[in-house]
């Protein structure tokens, strides 16, 4: 075999397999603390913030997790969608930060600041601690974790596809013109098989590729839905006892305006999770088509092998 005809062996990535509970895949229980600090920091500043999510809304809307349904009008209308109600977090948001700051209610403004510590320090340990966020991804699952078994997919299909290309869609007739008589025919027949073969598997592959990555990005709206209400219960009772304290009962009408805020802000966020799920749905009817076609191939292969070989029998 010449040089030039020499594959490379590919070394698929091993994380899902060595990412053990309460450990990642470099066996530690940190995980570098110093970036997730920036990102936690960054991602809870009051208006930044929120600007920046603005514009990692509208990124997403254009680069969805999904890539099986290009240019399909559903898609375009999902997509749309799940991009004006992660704004509309975004506003309702930067709502509640503007009326605490002009407010110059001490109440409003505390609760705020403590909305915002709270959240960033449950980002940082969410991410950070691996026995945290592994406990808790047995309830809201683990997006980390998911996407590191998508790249391991995505590796698959890749390479798969390589071998696809590498063998050429002329492989049959190659065979058959270097290789004579009956037995060429069949080892032309056998080379179209790998081909297809091969084709359909790098099709499975990435489809569960894209199902991880969706999964991925519903785990973690969900886990992070989780610590913004956790943080927001925080702030609630922080800012309604200092303003109980400081202007008794009245009190009770700027808790019903911020409740009515809390509502708009997690129906806007229950809005994007549903619209993830039914991409996870309808990505995952996508690859149960696919794997059929899978199946329906294999079966063509194994009826000419047994029309090829009279002992052998489907």
């Amino acid at each position: 075999m010449s040089d030039n005809q020499k594959g490379e062996v590919v070394d698929f990535s091993d994380a899902p397999k060595s990412s053990v509970y309460g450990r990642n895949a470099d066996g530690g229980f940190i995980n570098d603390p110093f970036g997730n600090g920036k990102k936690a920091l960054e991602g809870n500043i009051p208006f930044y913030a929120q600007i920046k999510g603005g514009f990692d809304a509208v990124d997403k809307a254009f680069n969805p997790p999904q890539s099986y349904f290009k240019g399909e009008w559903w898609e375009t209308l999902l997509n749309s969608i799940q991009a004006l109600a992660d704004l509309g977090v975004q506003i309702v948001d930067a709502f509640d930060y503007a009326k605490a700051a002009l407010s110059f209610d001490p109440a409003d403004i505390i609760g705020a600041l403590a909305a915002a510590v709270c959240k960033g320090l449950l980002d940082f340990l969410w991410s950070s601690f691996q026995p945290l966020q592994d406990a808790a991804g047995v309830l809201l699952g683990n997006p980390g974790k998911i996407q590191n078994s998508a790249a391991m997919w995505g590796a698959v299909s890749e390479n798969l596809t390589s071998l696809y290309d590498a063998l050429g869609t002329d492989l049959g007739k190659t065979l058959t013109e270097c290789w004579d008589s009956e037995a060429g025919c069949a080892a032309a027949v056998r080379g179209g098989d790998l081909l297809d073969t091969a084709d359909f598997a790098s099709q499975s592959a990435d489809g569960l590729k894209d199902l991880l990555n969706i999964y991925a990005d519903m785990a973690e709206r969900i886990n992070d839905t989780v610590r913004q209400a956790i943080a927001d219960l925080v702030s609630f009772v922080i800012n309604r006892a200092i303003g109980i304290a400081m202007k008794g009962p009245a009190e009770v009408i700027m808790a019903g305006i911020d409740i009515a805020i809390l509502v708009v802000r997690y129906t806007l966020r229950f809005i994007g999770i549903a619209i993830q799920e039914a991409w996870f749905i309808i990505a995952g009817k996508q690859l149960l088509n696919t794997i059929k076609d899978c199946f329906e191939q294999a079966m063509e292969v194994l009826e000419k092998l047994a029309g090829y070989n009279t002992t052998v029998r489907v």
